[in-house]
């Protein structure tokens, strides 16, 4: 009398254990490549979102050069001006007459830095970013600049303000 035997051979095991494996070792290969490509694309933008906002803050310092501007100079690493603002102090719970500031956004160190000084000596320091390089330009009203980080990926923006009030 014969048996039925039911079951797998040694054999079929095998062979659906390497298909198997290959099946999950391209899934895994492919979910890495997706891993990483993600890491990059989140850095990107993770680097252009700081310089957009490096950019509004040296834009919003920029523009506050306005007809009381007396005088801009325009370095390489810097940009300096001063401007007569009025109500700038508050002196016994009312406002002071217009102020002379002297406004100076550098870049030393990695880091943009805005520097606020008064007549009196007064200096108010705000670090507006950590960047690997900044390069100013000026032309007349024409204010370029060009900001550059690196995290992963190296992110670069250029920008330019025109102050149109520049006497």
């Amino acid at each position: 009398m014969v048996k039925n035997v039911r079951g797998f051979t040694l054999t079929e095991v095998l062979v659906v254990m390497i298909i198997l494996s290959i099946a999950l070792s391209i899934v895994v290969l492919l979910m890495t490549s997706v891993y990483r490509g993600s890491i990059v694309s989140f850095d990107r933008i993770t680097v252009q979102d700081e310089l957009a906002k490096i950019d509004a803050a040296i834009r919003r310092e920029l523009l506050k050069a306005g007809p009381t501007i007396e005088g801009l100079t325009v370095q390489s690493t810097s940009v300096e001006f001063y401007a007569i603002v009025p109500f700038s102090k508050q002196l016994y719970g009312t406002y002071a007459p217009a102020t002379r500031l002297r406004y100076k956004l550098i870049f030393a160190n990695g880091r943009l830095e805005l520097q606020i000084n008064d007549d009196a000596g007064y200096m108010k320091r705000i670090v507006l970013g950590e960047l690997d390089d900044c390069r100013f330009e000026g032309q007349g009203k024409l204010i370029r600049y060009s900001l550059t980080k690196k995290n992963v990926t190296l992110g670069t923006l250029d920008s330019s303000v025109v102050l149109y009030n520049l006497k």
